[in-house]
């Protein structure tokens, strides 16, 4: 995408305004890149799944906050998108694929996704 991005902006600007937009597609990238690859400020480290739609979730620094889980969430054989917030504080995702996590408890958190947030069989 970023490749892309800058692609275009190379053919459709002219030098000087080409500079600025390059700086900030690349600093998005870095962003977007860190936040995937759990390089953040908080990362989240640790995931306990409460009754109803609640959650606890341990960031990179140690700290434990809970929330909810949010209904957007979603569950599927190939991918996991679980979104947090907690009050107040803008939304998280954690974003789960088949080899992030141990085979049981990946269809444990699956299973618990699709019918505890109403999405059943």
């Amino acid at each position: 995408m970023a490749g892309a991005a800058l692609a275009c902006a190379w053919i459709s600007l002219p030098d000087l305004a080409f500079l600025p937009v390059a700086a900030g597609i690349a600093l998005a990238w870095a962003w977007h890149l860190a936040q995937a690859l759990q390089r953040g400020r908080r990362p989240l480290r640790a995931l306990e799944l409460r009754a109803k739609d609640r959650a606890r979730w341990q960031d990179g620094s140690g700290q434990w906050q809970e929330g909810e889980i949010l209904p957007s969430s979603y569950a599927s054989d190939w991918l996991v998108i679980v979104n947090l917030r907690a009050s107040g504080r803008r939304g998280r995702s954690l974003v789960l694929l088949p080899d992030c996590a141990a085979a049981e408890e990946l269809r444990r958190l699956r299973i618990w996704l699709r019918w505890r947030l109403g999405r059943g069989a």
